[in-house]
């Protein structure tokens, strides 16, 4: 494969992991928003219902994202064999570091919606 060939590759899946980060915050926001406005009204089994469908996609979400950074990080190294001077942009660090604080944010949002459903008085 040619330079430019493995360039266009690793835009590609650096495009398809933004793609998945768009997904990922839509995700989450949506999930906040509707825990916000209409959080306490729900009852249990729609909540169940929401978090069960929320758990499903968000992971898969991340997983995806993980796949196409994957995919940039080989081809990356494939590039690297080809090039020893092409510039080394995609970090191995970001693979954890970008899942770990998308699993916060999900485990904070479910938080968030505890919070919402049983408020502490005071």
């Amino acid at each position: 494969m040619t330079e430019y060939e493995l360039i266009d590759l690793i835009f590609s899946a650096v495009n398809g992991a933004a793609t998945a980060n768009v997904l990922i915050f839509t995700i989450i926001s949506a999930y906040l928003v509707t825990a916000w406005l209409v959080g306490d009204k729900l009852t249990t089994a729609q909540v169940t219902m929401m978090n069960l469908l929320y758990l499903c996609t968000a992971p898969m979400m991340i997983w995806g994202w993980l796949g196409r950074y994957l995919a940039a990080l080989e081809l990356q190294n494939a590039l690297q064999l080809v090039n020893p001077d092409a510039p080394n942009g995609i970090s191995i660090y970001v693979i954890v570091g970008v899942p770990t604080v998308y699993s916060l944010l999900i485990l904070g949002s479910l938080k968030f919606m505890w919070d919402v459903r049983h408020p502490k008085i005071e």
